[in-house]
């Protein structure tokens, strides 16, 4: 983090203070799936070059800083090395901090093509087996309908107590992640 900030304050100095918050915002904007700044708003800024790497690199450390939730003190330690231009950038990030999260979690999400539509879950009683007369052992039949892109698929998971009992703790794991990511 300490080199990408080194390069993008920089560049940044070549970038004049009233076209900077702009850049910043479109990088923002591209990050959240919206057309970002254009190259010939810039051109008398940076080289085609520069540019690709002042985009890139602001777009790595505005996405970092929200992925890792620093809070505006963190940042501005952390971008101490753009001297006047830290309080630009954070104060974009701090602005626009919620829609970058929010666009950051629909990317992750994105990932999966796949989507649970429902679920059944039937409890069953092995009662013998063709080796054993009695087991008397309680098998949980769940049935997952998955989609996948336009095709829909089911599976069949049968689970004895000890496998329900180590789903329900990894659910219960998720749930905590899920909780921490929402607030």
């Amino acid at each position: 983090m300490e080199a990408k900030t080194e390069v993008l304050g920089k560049l940044l100095q070549k970038c004049p203070k009233e076209k900077l918050s702009t850049f910043l915002h479109g990088i923002v904007h591209r990050i959240c799936q919206h057309t970002g700044p254009q190259y010939q708003d810039y051109s008398d800024v940076w080289s085609l070059e520069e540019w690709w790497q002042a985009q890139d690199v602001a777009r790595d450390i505005i996405t970092e800083s929200v992925n890792k939730g620093w809070t505006r003190d963190q940042m501005t330690q952390t971008f101490h090395q753009l001297d006047t231009r830290t309080s630009d950038i954070v104060d974009v990030i701090i602005a626009r901090y919620d829609e970058i999260k929010q666009q950051l979690l629909l990317n992750t999400c994105a990932i999966s093509h796949s989507q649970l539509t429902d679920f059944d879950w039937k409890m069953k009683l092995v009662l013998s087996s063709d080796k054993i007369n009695s087991i008397q052992q309680p098998i949980l039949a769940v049935n997952f309908d998955i989609k996948s892109d336009s095709t829909n698929t089911s599976k069949i998971l049968e689970m004895s107590t000890d496998d329900v009992k180590k789903l329900i703790t990894s659910l219960e794991g998720a749930n905590k992640v899920i909780n921490q990511l929402t607030s």
